[in-house]
């Protein structure tokens, strides 16, 4: 089997998305009756006695042409090692069919997930014909709540956390875009050093193993799925092919993704150009591509990052777009949070990009000045902030000899730049002293 990639059309972005295959591939062989791929759902709530519900959804499809009975066996193991929960199920199939089988457990004195404590309970189903074992598929599943409360901003487990967030794209710097695990775990580690509870996974979705590192590390994600539209940033490209994908590729997305405990936000948009040019068509997509994602995860919320807007090009703001969802985000506009709030009461703010130092760019790199940081304005209702970047990346750069972005916490190679421990000291809970060298950014 050769499988070739044609990078020859790709479209232009304004990162290094990468080209060829830099992503795990795999050839799954199964039985004619088997679990197809993201054919499974887990989820929990939490009661109030303190127990948790946990409910298995697993479709099963059938590609032979027999109706067939067939067994489906579940155990669930807690981040301990023990077994906490069995059960099997006997359900009946048709020659070329689909099935669910779904069971429901109850679960005592579970440990929920959190940053601090992300523990995980391994779901395993186990497809069995005749007594014989053909397909089977193990789930990791966090227990936890998450919710947005307009006047609490995000709420873990019950309980008030401020999202202390940066932006990442999906490259290694160096490394392109085939990232080596270690090379996430290193520099994950080192964000959790500065204080980073959460991470905005932009402008596409990353690689699933990245997702595997957030649940098993205990940060909260946004997942986000599109930078752009129908309308493209750079103006008319006959290669967006927008409206005849969406629909699949959303789906794909919200299926592959949706067991992650991290993930406690999806967001279908960033700064698209609809907000901008044409509000109208803005909320029309909005609604579409909210509806879908409901139809196949009615656990979270949704949001898109909206641009900041400029009066004075004409531009609507804040957009009408921020009232499609519950949750607004909102790009480099968390000073006018305050005002928006008592605007529009019933909705949740989130900063989604900030700059980690100033507003502006300053003529001489060496000045950098804190007095203007967002941290500022995470007023009690705002649910977080995430600061662009938490690392340098490839593209977007100011010009030669820049190859990209380099504003970030972190340089490209994974080192902490001197300026970032001022957000550490914001960031961590502990006390914090740090001297550095004063150093260009």
């Amino acid at each position: 089997i050769a499988v070739k990639t044609d990078c020859s059309n790709l479209p232009v972005d304004r990162w290094y998305s990468g080209g060829g295959i830099y992503r795990h591939v795999k050839l799954i062989a199964t039985n004619s009756l088997h679990i197809p791929v993201w054919g499974d759902v887990v989820s929990s709530v939490i009661e109030p006695a303190g127990g948790a519900e946990l409910t298995v959804s697993l479709d099963v499809r059938n590609n032979g042409k027999k109706p067939q009975r067939y067994e489906i066996r579940f155990d669930v193991v807690d981040p301990g090692g023990r077994i906490v929960a069995e059960g099997q199920s006997t359900e009946y199939i048709e020659g070329y069919g689909t099935g669910i089988a779904q069971k429901t457990f109850t679960i005592d004195k579970p440990e929920l997930w959190s940053p601090e404590q992300p523990g995980l309970y391994a779901v395993n189903c186990y497809l069995m014909d005749k007594n014989k074992q053909i397909d089977h598929i193990k789930t990791m599943h966090g227990i936890r709540s998450a919710e947005f409360d307009p006047d609490k901003g995000f709420l873990l487990n019950g309980e008030k956390v401020i999202m202390k967030g940066v932006c990442l794209h999906h490259d290694g710097g160096e490394l392109g875009a085939a990232v080596p695990l270690e090379s996430w775990k290193r520099r994950l580690n080192l964000l959790k050093e500065l204080g980073v509870n959460a991470l905005r996974l932009a402008h596409n979705p990353h690689a699933p193993e990245v997702l595997d590192l957030c649940d098993r590390m205990g940060f909260l994600v946004i997942d986000e799925m599109y930078d752009k539209w129908e309308e493209s940033w750079h103006g008319e490209d006959e290669r967006i092919q927008f409206t005849s994908t969406w629909e699949t590729d959303l789906s794909n997305f919200i299926r592959r993704d949706r067991n992650h405990p991290s993930v406690v936000l999806w967001s279908v948009g960033n700064e698209t150009m609809e907000q901008l040019n044409d509000p109208d068509a803005g909320v029309s997509w909005y609604d579409d591509l909210k509806d879908l994602v409901y139809s196949l995860d009615s656990t979270r919320q949704i949001t898109a990052a909206m641009h900041p807007g400029f009066t004075e090009k004409g531009h609507e703001v804040p957009s009408r777009m921020m009232t499609v969802s519950p949750v607004t985000s909102y790009n480099y506009r968390s000073d006018s949070f305050q005002v928006w709030h008592e605007q529009y009461p019933d909705l949740v703010f989130i900063a989604t990009e900030t700059k980690a130092y100033g507003t502006r760019r300053m003529e001489d790199y060496q000045q950098i000045s804190f007095a203007e940081n967002s941290w500022n304005n995470m007023d009690e209702f705002v649910a977080g902030q995430f600061i662009w970047a938490g690392i340098d990346y490839l593209g977007e750069s100011a010009g030669w000899p820049d190859r990209g972005f380099r504003h970030g916490l972190l340089q490209t190679n994974g080192f902490i730049k001197p300026y970032a421990w001022y957000i550490g000291s914001q960031y961590r809970e502990d006390p914090l002293v740090k001297l550095t060298v004063k150093d260009s950014l």
